[in-house]
């Protein structure tokens, strides 16, 4: 969630008055909805940069969190991140606003240009950065600052590390499709009615005893008439129609047209 400022006064007399702004971001849902610890970890981290940089007070009134959005262009151009840069461009920040973050992999994950060009784009907005993992420093951007160094090495391991996890999402994709073409399903587990779907989806259970997925009734018939009514109305239709007779997923909730479309018609 993103809240934007009123622009803030900088002066308090004679004294120049420096603003910060923490920005934290976790990638996965399981961080966000369960444990929040990385989201408690880096408030945490951003307090404790406060009480050290007494010069700096946090802009009050403005929120930048990324809760289960990714580094890799995505909080750049979608997420809260994206928010920030918007009005820093548009000159709503005090001068040196100083955002404050974990890590360079909290901050972005991107291919290097990619990244060295948000680098540059927060400087040229008028923005600092300041890393708590590396102790904290203000780094405005001198050409002659070392940092620079760090800076260009953190960028090229946060784009190692994320290639990295990619490469072993897909060794774990590819061999579950080797299985499942081998007829092997013993890597699902089995659930009751009703819980959390996991590697499978709500209509299903899997039966450990016959290593085979059995279809409950009630579920297999409704997606059934969901894919019959796909081949004459689209998804928000259908959508429509459901709600209209009350129907609902397994969690209470009505069927979104997303949720018809993306996880159901275009999953065959």
């Amino acid at each position: 969630m993103v809240v934007s400022a009123v622009k803030t006064s900088i002066s308090e007399g004679k004294e120049l008055v420096l603003y910060s702004i923490s920005y934290t971001r976790v990638s996965s849902k399981k961080q966000t909805e369960e444990s929040k610890s990385g989201l408690d970890r880096q408030d945490a981290e951003y307090i404790q940069w406060l009480a050290r940089n007494t010069s700096y007070r946090n802009l009050d009134g403005y929120v930048c969190r990324d809760a289960g959005v990714s580094g890799r262009g995505t909080n750049r151009t979608k997420g809260a991140l994206s928010v920030l840069l918007k009005d820093a461009k548009l000159g709503k920040f005090p001068p040196k606003t100083c955002v404050v973050v974990e890590n360079m992999n909290r901050l972005t994950r991107d291919a290097p240009r990619e990244a060295y060009k948000l680098i540059i784009a927060m400087f040229d907005y008028g923005l600092t950065i300041a890393f708590t993992q590396w102790g904290g420093k203000v780094f405005e951007g001198a050409e002659d600052d070392p940092t620079w160094f760090q800076i260009m090495g953190a960028i090229m391991q946060a784009s190692i590390d994320w290639k990295h996890k990619q490469g072993l999402t897909k060794g774990s994709i590819d061999k579950v499709n080797k299985q499942l073409l081998a007829g092997d399903l013993t890597h699902f587990k089995p659930r009751k009615e009703g819980e959390k779907p996991t590697m499978y989806p709500f209509w299903l259970v899997f039966d450990p005893k016959i290593n085979d997925f059995i279809v409950i009734k009630k579920w297999g018939e409704l997606i059934q008439r969901i894919f019959d009514m796909g081949e004459i109305i689209d998804a928000k239709k259908i959508s429509h129609i459901l709600k209209a007779e009350g129907i609902r997923n397994p969690k209470g909730e009505f069927f979104s047209d997303k949720t018809i479309r993306q996880c159901i018609l275009d999953n065959r």
